[in-house]
């Protein structure tokens, strides 16, 4: 048995969804945190499921700077029902800004 999802989560996550891939100057470590949360996954399941180490994607979640390739955003992507290249590029974007120099 799959409990159905009610209607407000489902207009939540549309609409975090919708700003996380449409607002540049989102914060992606939280948006991203808020989408783990409205699934009810957390970033260790996460991990697994896309086969990365979890703390690659805990660093990520704590608006570090992390090294993954666009296949690893693309298996995120697609693990949270996301568009894979709107949300690839949201994520390249943070990671740029995080980068020094």
């Amino acid at each position: 048995f799959i409990p159905q999802r009610s209607a407000d989560t489902a207009t939540q996550i549309s609409e975090i969804t919708s700003q996380l891939l449409t607002d540049k100057a989102a914060n992606f470590a939280d948006l991203l945190s808020r989408l783990l949360d409205l699934r009810e996954t957390s970033a260790e399941q996460l991990a697994a499921q896309i086969d990365v180490e979890p703390g690659q994607l805990s660093a990520l979640l704590s608006g570090e700077c992390v090294k993954l390739d666009i296949d690893v955003l693309c298996r995120l992507a697609r693990a949270l029902d996301l568009s894979a290249p709107e949300f690839t590029a949201a994520a390249v974007r943070h990671l740029v800004a995080m980068m020094p120099g």
